[in-house]
């Protein structure tokens, strides 16, 4: 099912750029 794994990589994505931009926020901070 493609909409499935369209899904998918669209949570993946978002979740990896959810932690550069806090990895990113916190190496700023430190």
């Amino acid at each position: 099912m493609p909409a499935i794994k369209l899904a998918i990589n669209k949570i993946i994505s978002l979740y990896c750029f959810a932690i550069s931009k806090n990895w990113f926020m916190f190496d700023k901070a430190g």
